[in-house]
């Protein structure tokens, strides 16, 4: 899932400062997960413009968001309503805000969230390991390291093995000593050879990746019989038409 945050307060209010009359439409999926989308995103987003004196002509959760297709039909769905805003708020992450625009909805589109990254959803709140976000870095060694992103969670940035300055006795961290050296806790679990092994193979010259099975091209019928069944129905109808929409 991609953890999403809601912005500075002051950074809404200035991105909206023209906006009169405001639809907002919501993924509900990753960002219902993190209460930025959903019933509770879209509720708290429309009490946040009302205080500012906003009208909210519109609120609408699809799942997914990021799906050029869904977004397409819910916009044919909610066409009347979306006519009468003047602005366009969307709840989602970035894919969700592209899948807006490339619908070309014909009004000023913001998005009031940041995405933090990729992170497992679970309710334990002080574990490393759950609370390791993805930093997409397009060469994961998790597998290897306990399930912790070390470029996530160490404030040097290493990938593969602890900085120069590892605190060989203690554990405070010798970039930020109010916080725990993350590779104390990733060398419990770590295989640190194979780790430099990976190095070495991620910085070859050779390097390529498995070229997969590839992508079989979707009927359109399908395609446009999936998209309909989710944007209209949502989590309720969509789920198992996700397959469809490539």
């Amino acid at each position: 899932m991609l953890k999403t945050r809601w912005k500075g307060a002051e950074e809404v209010r200035y991105s909206l400062r023209e906006a009169k009359k405001v639809a907002i439409i919501s993924c509900d999926f990753c960002a219902n997960l993190f209460d930025t989308g959903g019933t509770r995103g879209t509720s708290y987003m429309t009490h946040v413009l009302e205080g500012w004196g906003k009208e909210v002509v519109f609120a609408k959760s699809i799942i997914p968001g990021c799906s050029e297709s869904v977004m397409s039909r819910a916009f044919s769905f909610y066409a009347e309503p979306l006519a009468r805003a003047d602005t366009l708020v969307i709840l989602s992450c970035p894919s969700g805000v592209k899948a807006a625009l490339l619908c070309e909805p014909g009004l000023p589109l913001y998005c009031p969230l940041e995405v933090e990254g990729g992170i497992m959803i679970t309710t334990r709140q002080e574990s490393t390991l759950a609370g390791s976000i993805c930093s997409a870095c397009g060469h994961c060694v998790i597998s290897y390291t306990g399930g912790i992103c070390p470029l996530s969670s160490c404030p040097s940035g290493q990938h593969y093995g602890p900085c120069e300055h590892y605190p060989r006795h203690g554990i405070a961290c010798s970039v930020d000593p109010e916080r725990s050296c993350v590779w104390k806790e990733i060398e419990k679990h770590a295989d640190m050879d194979a780790l430099r092994v990976l190095q070495e193979l991620h910085e070859g010259e050779g390097f390529t990746r498995l070229p997969g099975p590839g992508t079989a091209a979707v009927p359109q019928v399908l395609r446009r019989a999936a998209s309909w069944t989710i944007a209209r129905f949502s989590a309720a109808g969509g789920l198992k038409a996700f397959r469809y929409l490539r």
